[in-house]
Order: C-alpha cells, then structure tokens, then sequence
C-alpha cells in the first residue's frame, strides 16, 4: 500500500495577514512619501525594485543638482586619478557627491542614472549621424554594433515626459559638456 498522502495545513488568514506587507516590502513596493505624490488618480504606491535607485522626474532644479554632484566627481576623479566614485552609503566621497549635490544619496544616484542614460542615447545618435557616422558603426565589432542599433532605435529624448524633455533641451549644452568631461575621465576602452 503506498504511503499515505498527508493534506497540508492551512494557512490561517491571520498569519497571510502578518506576512503580506513584509512580502510586499521584500519586493520593493514602498509607500510614497509625502510630497511626493503621483498622478491624480494614481495610488498611494510606488512600485521599484528594492535594489533600484527612485528614478525622478526631471526639472530644471534637478538638472542643477545633476551639474553639481557630476563636477563633484569629476574634481574627486581627478585629484585621485580615480575613473570612478563609489556612489555608496560606505564610501565618504560617494557621500560627499550626494551632499554637493543637495540630494539624499539614492536620489541622487537615480537622477544621476537617468540624465546619463538621455546624454549616452544623445551622444550615440551624435557619433553614429549622417555618412561618416554609418561607416564608423559599419566598424564595430558584432555585439558593439548591436548595441549602438538598439540604442539608436529610439529617439535620444524618448523616455522623458514633454516636460522633462524641455528641461533637459534647455541645458543640454551643460549637461553635455559635464558629461563629456566625465566620460573622458570614466571610460577606460572605447
């Protein structure tokens, strides 16, 4: 005769209840902060991976807050002959960008990641123009020329808001240059 196959115990709606909100915090779902609300309409609930910095929208006070944090490392770079800052709670010159910067750290370091992400896009859709362009990405190697084609796919300003875009066109020579400075000292190959 085979072994008796033993139902499972319920799970008592009382201990789903106490174990639901730690759950959902594991998985990243956080509570807006005051201030900070969303859409009209929207729910009280921001929804990011816990490992995700929060991704802002883009003003033209943030932008300043980019420029600031961005000369930042470039300074430390450069005095250090570093090609990086570790932008970490652990690190006090990771810190020391997020308080030039005016921003708590993670929103620093999310602001930081989208306006990069906008001036990479930017300055792909630049390098890769017209004929000379063509033939440079005709150059690259497989899996380089794969990822220039995904990122010119779409339109450098894409992920933004109307908004956002406006104030990103507004100072986007600044917002270059610091960039390009930065990029020169970061990149390490090609």
């Amino acid at each position: 005769m085979p072994d008796a196959i033993l139902p499972r115990p319920a799970v008592p709606a009382a201990a789903l209840a106490l174990l639901l909100p730690l759950l959902l915090a594991a998985c990243g779902e956080q509570r807006a902060r005051p201030g900070q609300a969303g859409p009209p309409g929207s729910a009280d609930l921001v929804r990011h991976p816990s490992n995700e910095d929060p991704r802002p929208t883009l003003t033209p006070d943030l932008l300043d807050a980019y420029v600031r944090g961005m000369e930042e490392e470039i300074a430390l770079m450069d005095a250090s002959g570093s090609h990086f800052i570790p932008l970490s709670k652990y690190d006090e010159q990771g810190l020391q960008v997020a308080a030039t910067a005016d921003l708590p750290l993670p929103e620093y370091r999310g602001l930081r990641q989208k306006v990069n992400d906008v001036l990479y896009a930017h300055m792909m859709h630049e390098r890769y123009a017209g004929a000379d362009g063509q033939a440079r990405l005709d150059r690259l190697e497989p899996h380089k020329r794969e990822h220039a084609l995904e990122v010119l796919a779409n339109e450098p300003f894409a992920t933004l808001s109307a908004a956002e875009r406006s104030a990103v066109q507004a100072r986007l020579d600044t917002l270059r240059d610091t960039y390009d400075r930065y990029m020169r000292i970061a990149a390490i190959a090609d």
